[in-house]
């Protein structure tokens, strides 16, 4: 399983410079300290919510200790 989309990945590459709101998914264990990012929010743990730019969604793809990086979707009640 990959751990980040193909679209996602594509658009982070055609635009590096482009913000984009992601849920990032660490390995349990693994501490946030270890990414090289400065603002996020923690949600349950090992799961973060960010505004990243592309090429940062590029460098956090490449890291062991992330498990997926996932656009963070609107919800919308019925």
């Amino acid at each position: 399983m990959e751990k980040i989309s193909i679209e996602l990945r594509n658009e982070a590459l055609r635009n590096p410079e482009k913000t984009f709101n992601v849920l990032i998914v660490l390995k349990d264990g693994n501490s946030v300290e270890s990414l090289p990012i400065k603002d996020f929010k923690t949600y349950m743990g090992t799961i973060l919510f960010a505004e990243l730019t592309g090429s940062e969604i590029t460098s956090l793809n490449k890291m062991e200790n992330v498990t997926s990086i996932e656009i963070d979707g609107e919800v919308t009640a019925w």
